[in-house]
């Protein structure tokens, strides 16, 4: 089979194998995107969860700012530095912020 290949005048095997490898490198950067894109979607799922879990821990610190820390403040301090204390933690001022590390 061999022979009759390399014998045909109307084949070009030179030809034949540039169009053999660019097909190979068309498929390998094919492949390449999809495992990228793959890629890309897991850190966006984290990051997504992430916020989430953030958001949540945010959430459970302010309410913990504006009333365990109160009446702890209202037990240590007396006067208007308890009251200013108070005042502070139970304002929207007081709102903690978390930077998601992960970029996308």
């Amino acid at each position: 089979m061999d022979n009759t290949f390399m014998c045909n005048s109307y084949l070009n095997a030179g030809l034949l194998n540039e169009q053999f490898l660019e097909a190979m490198k068309a498929q390998e950067r094919h492949a390449i995107k999809e495992i990228l894109r793959a890629k890309k979607l897991s850190i966006k799922s984290q990051r997504t969860a992430l916020d989430t879990k953030l958001d949540t821990k945010q959430t459970k610190m302010k309410q913990f700012a504006s009333q365990t820390i109160i009446s702890n403040f209202k037990e240590g301090l007396t006067g208007k530095a308890a009251k200013a204390a108070e005042a502070q933690l139970k304002s929207s001022k007081f709102h903690p912020v978390f930077h998601n590390p992960i970029k996308g």
